[in-house]
């Protein structure tokens, strides 16, 4: 079994890596909403809505990432830092392997890619050795988070062009899920 599959089997048993935290605790550190999809109010084919429902699934892995690698960056917990970016790696196989139909590739490839900037951000901030007060400022000009808020924003609209005709509740989840996401 690829390591891929193995962690969206993970996922849907609702299972963390060693240590790590659960989604709603790093929903609850952000502070942030957490509003889910919601496979049965949708208007979307069942296909759409499951692929939808897996995307935002490793969405939420990569707020536990991001949200425990500023932890790590911030009390200089390097090996806590060094699992986070094993786990951004594992979690880019498994965005990679989704099979999404063709109106939400290109949300997805934006999702990807975001994940990927913040791997190397905090990849480059773990050589840097930043102090914990510099954080936050680091985070607003860092042009790796930027770039991913960026995306990240771009994968909102095309979710919102997409699928015009859902439901407020998917419409919000949409929102949260990719903004807890983003860094800034």
């Amino acid at each position: 079994m690829k390591v891929a599959s193995l962690f969206v089997l993970l996922l849907a048993c609702g299972t963390t890596f060693a240590g790590e935290l659960s989604v709603d605790a790093a929903y609850r550190l952000i502070p942030h909403n957490r509003t889910l999809f919601d496979v049965h109010a949708s208007k979307l084919s069942s296909t759409q809505a499951q692929a939808l429902k897996q995307l935002f699934e490793l969405s939420d892995r990569g707020v536990v990432l991001r949200v425990s690698g500023l932890n790590a960056l911030t009390s200089r917990a390097d090996a806590e830092l060094q699992s986070v970016l094993s786990n951004y790696h594992v979690l880019s196989e498994a965005m990679a392997s989704l099979a999404v139909p063709v109106e939400i590739k290109a949300a997805r490839e934006l999702v990807a890619q975001s994940l990927e900037l913040h791997r190397r951000y905090f990849e480059t901030k773990r050589r840097e050795q930043i102090a914990a007060g510099e954080v936050e400022l680091a985070l607003r000009q860092n042009a790796d988070v930027l770039a991913a808020s960026q995306k990240l924003q771009r994968a909102y609209g095309v979710l919102m062009n997409a699928f015009p005709g859902e439901p407020a509740v998917n419409k919000q989840a949409f929102y949260d899920y990719l903004c807890a996401l983003d860094f800034l």
